[in-house]
């Protein structure tokens, strides 16, 4: 197992190591400055709620943010080698984590380890490592997410919940944690409905302050429209649209680049070339494999079993002119197909 992981991490690292010598962008420096002035106002006022109008800070990510940047400020100052060494460091975590959660779950170490390595090469780590202020907020979330996990299902219910709390501090994506540690609960662990809905309730209702006072106390910028919650159905739509595209291997940054109406912009193919054949073919596959799979598995249980397919498009590296395309389907790793899922959109 260690040599397997170990291998993984060593390819992370060739696909990319560039992100060790990228600077700070603009985002970073304003994370610097507020988490410096929440910091001299102390630990209370730091993991506080405020509105908007006064940080200018619409989301509540205190641990990953303040903390962070405020620590290593005065640790390291505008040295960006260390924070880059660090983010690597969390990725790696998250693929062991992912790797145990896993085994735990499933009781196959080959399906284990494919599980690991997608989360560690995933197209979708370009963004979270090349843009540090956002990327490492999620690294930092999805650590404790999977402690999350791991905890409740070695029943260490207590330690589970705080590591719960250190997700919500980093991100707000940590509240999906709630309804999965129900669904652990009721279909991995066996437990009945009633004792789900018990287990799962503190972290639920933590959940549901944690969003009430985020909506209510911080609001939302009134000039970015960009982000405030819309529940208007062609944008839900739209949105849940684009993420099953990046589910499945799409390159993120192909939004840009599309226009209302599916029409592509030309500056694509200007900027990527062939590369963006490849990408839509590679695309193609990975939804194909999956939905052989998906409605030609046998029945086993409440889930069919069958194969796992999963794709990573073409990663392009910002100020590289070269791509990398991994194409991973048919593994036969007798998974369901739910979880099939999961691990293209981890």
């Amino acid at each position: 197992m260690v040599a397997r992981l170990f291998f993984a991490f060593l390819l992370v690292l060739v696909l990319f190591g560039s992100v060790l010598g990228t600077f700070f962008s603009g985002d970073d420096f304003f994370h610097f400055k507020v988490a410096n002035e929440s910091l001299s106002r102390g630990i209370v006022y730091t993991f506080g709620f405020h509105p908007f109008a006064e940080r200018s800070i619409a989301f509540y990510r205190p641990l990953s943010r303040e903390i962070l940047y405020g620590v290593y400020y005065r640790l390291f100052g505008l040295n960006h080698q260390p924070i880059r060494v660090f983010q690597f460091l969390i990725l790696f975590a998250n693929m062991t984590l992912a790797y145990f959660l896993i085994r735990k779950i499933f009781k196959d170490q080959n399906l284990a380890f494919l599980t690991a390595l997608f989360v560690g090469i995933s197209a979708a780590n370009i963004g979270i490592l090349y843009y540090l202020a956002g990327g490492i907020q999620i690294l930092m979330a999805s650590t404790f997410f999977l402690l999350t996990l791991i905890l409740f299902i070695n029943n260490h219910r207590t330690m589970a919940y705080f590591a719960f709390l250190a997700a919500i501090f980093s991100h707000e994506l940590a509240h999906a944690a709630a309804p999965l540690i129900f669904l652990l609960e009721a279909f991995v662990l066996g437990k009945p409905t009633k004792s789900s809905v018990i287990a799962s309730l503190p972290f639920f209702a933590t959940s549901l302050a944690f969003i009430y006072l985020e909506f209510r106390v911080i609001g939302f910028s009134g000039g970015e429209i960009q982000y405030q919650p819309s529940f208007e159905v062609k944008s839900v739509i739209n949105t849940l649209s684009w993420y099953l595209a990046w589910a499945f291997g799409l390159p993120e940054m192909l939004i840009d680049f599309v226009r209302p109406g599916l029409k592509l912009d030309p500056h694509l193919l200007k900027f990527w070339g062939g590369n963006f054949k490849v990408s839509i073919f590679a695309n193609l596959v990975s939804v194909g494999n999956f939905s052989f799979a998906f409605f030609t598995a046998p029945q086993v249980h409440l889930l069919p079993r069958g194969f796992f397919a999963g794709i990573l498009g073409s990663n392009l590296f910002p100020g590289e002119k070269q791509s990398f395309l991994f194409v991973f389907c048919n593994f036969n790793c007798r998974a369901h197909r739910s979880f099939g899922f999961i691990c293209t959109n981890w």
